[in-house]
This record gives C-alpha cells, structure tokens and sequence, in this order.
C-alpha cells in the first residue's frame, strides 16, 4: 500500500525538528514513521523506538532530530514492484519502507499489509481484576473497579476493545474481588469478539501472585495489564520490542519528574561547588504493564502472595534478562476517586 503524496509531505520532519514534535508527528499522522528531510532528500527516518531508546538515553524533548534519527534506514528505488516492497519488509520484519529517486529524494513510501489488516496474536493476555479498590471507596463498595463506567462502558472493557482491535483475543482476567459480578458482565468474551477465561484468586495474592495460577492454552510469551490503565501504547509493539530484545520480562514504564522545591547546593568539603535552582529531576514509573516469557512462571509458588516490584527484583537475582519499554504516549492509571472524576472530565 502506498500513501498521497500531500499525505506523505505531514510526515516529514526538518533537521532543527526536535524530538517532541516527532513525537507529536506520530501522533497525529498516524504512519508509525516519519522522515527527516533536506528540501526533498531523505536523512533519515524515526520511528517510535528510535525515539524509545532516547528516552532511555536520557535525550531532552528539545533535541534536535538530527541526533537520534536512523541514517541507515532501508528505501527501495522508484519503480519497484510492490511484491519487492513487501518482500523486503517481511525479511527484515519492518512496516514501512520509503521510496527513493536516484538523487535519494523521497518519492513515496510502502506499507506492509499488516497495518490494514492487523495481525492476530494468540500470545495470552492477563488483565489484573481482583483488587479492592480501596482509594475509590464507597464506589467500589458494591462495584469491582475495573467496572466502573467510563462513557457508557466499564473501564476495563475499554482495555478490552483496544486489545482486540489490536489483535488480542486470547484474554485471562484475574478475579478476587466481587468476582461474579466481573464473570456475569463478561462470561466467555463472545460478545466481544475475543475469548475470556478467568484466573481465580481465592485469596489476594498481590499483583504477580496469580501468575502462579495462570494457566495458558498455550507456552507463547504473555502480556500483563492492571485492570485501572488507559493508554495509547501499541500491545503489539510492546510485545515485538520484548520479543527482539529476547527479554524475559519487559516492564512498561513512564517519565515522571519531580521539581525540588529548594535551591540544591553542591560542596566539596566547606566550598560552595554549585548552587541549582528548583532542579528537575526525571525518574520513571512503573505503568503497570508487563510482557512475560511463559517459562518464568515456574520460578512462582503456587498461591504465594508476591508484588510486580519483588518478583522483578526475584528475576533480576536470577540472572533473567529483564528491560524497561519507556514510553511516551498517553497513560492514566485510575488510583483513586479524584483521578477518576479527572479521567471522566478527560474522556
């Protein structure tokens, strides 16, 4: 599939383009790529990971594109056939490849078939639902909180929907809390279109004790999301990033910073080496999404209470490979009542 060409023109960045407004590029085009251009010829190309691994850098959103784009992108030359195009994007497993003139302007650019007809993936998804929902009493007295409305609909069919549409289908709920009534609305996810089972939690067992239960129909690696987040992220890259880097846990995280409220002074010893003003401070949170390699759960014990943070620290002793997917795109996590009234006044 190739785009028009004023289309095409929305998607290219200039080299005193900086990294925020490539990421606002992505957004609003929705092409999952953009391109750094001089006049008409390509620099380069930058996709959501090569803005990722800034991130992870420690790049300013005010850097200039220039520093992070990717100088050695795969292009086809003008007048190759689309059986080409696509072949080279099955190989190298990439989404889009840009078309080139032989002065290597960009002419136009392929897209693989997979971004109008999304993939299926069979990779199980765990969607954590038997919290108490504590921060939100009394609405959670009678009412689990992933179901409570959010325009016209649960919040955690929202997370549903988005799975689906993405290719999700093969969906696990961990249930404690008011679980009928969580299993009633639901049942087997047919009038969603997707497959539900449910993973019972007799008593809590915190947020990563039910994987000791999780029983797949299958050994692919598996997803992991709170009941309570809305986000804009891609599953589907999520899952691709963990599978390439050959993770055995991936740990979706968020910028947050913190201002000092206090001018912070330096010393060597009694001298004065700098003084900072309210400084900034950029630390990342974990969002509450997690991609998992299926063999991990067997380090578990069966119905032993254990949070994300220790069974991370657990994997992480045991020499497992595990990396952060930091993300830029929007993420609400429905903590308590304020936040709740907030993301309705949002949506």
């Amino acid at each position: 599939m190739k785009i028009k060409k004023n289309f095409l023109i929305k998607a290219v960045l200039k080299t005193s383009n900086s990294i925020r407004e490539a990421i606002l590029n992505l957004n609003n085009t929705g092409l999952q790529i953009c391109f750094v251009c001089d006049g008409k010829k390509l620099l380069g190309t930058i996709t959501d990971g090569d803005i990722r691994r800034a991130i992870i850098k420690n790049k300013n959103l005010n850097t200039s594109v220039k520093e992070i784009m990717n100088k050695n992108y795969l292009s086809i030359r003008e007048g190759s056939t689309d059986q080409r195009a696509q072949t080279l994007m099955s190989y190298y497993k990439i989404n889009q490849i840009p078309v080139v003139g032989k002065n290597n302007e960009l002419i136009n650019v392929f897209f693989a078939e997979t971004i109008e007809n999304p993939v299926e993936y069979n990779n199980p998804v765990i969607i954590m639902a038997g919290g108490y929902g504590k921060r939100l009493m009394p609405l959670t007295k009678y009412c689990p909180k992933p179901l409570l409305p959010l325009l016209g609909k649960p919040i955690i069919e929202h997370i549903i929907i988005k799975l689906k549409n993405e290719g999700f289908k093969n969906i696990f709920i961990s249930t404690h809390y008011l679980a009928n009534m969580i299993k009633d609305y639901f049942g087997s996810g047919n009038k969603l279109g997707v497959s539900i089972n449910y993973i019972d939690e007799n008593i809590p067992l915190g947020t990563a004790g039910c994987l000791s239960k999780f029983d797949p129909n299958n050994n692919m690696d598996f997803i992991v999301c709170n009941g309570d987040v809305l986000t804009g992220i891609s599953f589907s890259k999520l899952l691709n990033y963990h599978l390439k880097n050959k993770s055995s846990a991936t740990m979706v995280v968020k910028e947050h910073f913190f201002q000092n409220p206090f001018g912070v002074i330096k010393t060597n010893g009694l001298k004065i080496k700098s003084i900072t003003e309210k400084p900034l401070k950029k630390t990342y949170i974990n969002a509450g999404i997690y991609v998992f390699k299926n063999q991990i759960k067997k380090i578990l014990k069966k119905n032993k209470k254990i949070d994300m943070p220790d069974f991370f620290r657990l994997l992480t002793r045991k020499k497992y490979k595990t990396i952060v997917f930091p993300i830029f795109e929007n993420w609400i996590d429905i903590g308590d009542a304020k936040e709740y009234e907030s993301v309705q006044k949002k949506f």
